[in-house]
């Protein structure tokens, strides 16, 4: 069913149309796992750019604006993946700790070395 929406107040302006028919109103999937429901569906080059900022805590880091930069999203963004991402601050936590652990190999290696 059709039904044509007046202004009020402008009488002489044509009516816009709205399709009231059951079908049209009825919620639509939004996502293709049901476990995520009242999340949106991540896009593929947010889960690049998560992977991206993920690998660039393996190496030597500054900051995070400068991981921010160097993967080329803004920094509230990051702030915002944090957030709504626990498991994006586990894959940092766990990349950190490989790059920690490998550098203090080095340097305990270096350290024998030089004895």
């Amino acid at each position: 069913m059709t039904e044509i929406l007046h202004n009020p107040t402008n009488p002489t302006e044509l009516g816009t149309l709205r399709d009231t028919s059951v079908a049209s109103q009825a919620p639509k999937a939004k996502f293709d796992d049901p476990s995520r429901v009242g999340q949106k569906k991540e896009q593929k080059r947010t889960r690049e750019k998560k992977d991206a900022f993920v690998a660039a805590c393996k190496g030597p880091v500054k900051s995070i604006v400068t991981m921010c930069r160097k993967v080329g999203i803004h920094r509230d963004t990051f702030y915002a993946w944090r957030r709504a991402d626990p498991e994006f601050v586990k894959r940092i936590h766990n990349s950190r700790d490989v790059f920690l652990t490998e550098l203090e190999a080095s340097l305990k290696a270096r350290d024998k070395s030089d004895t």
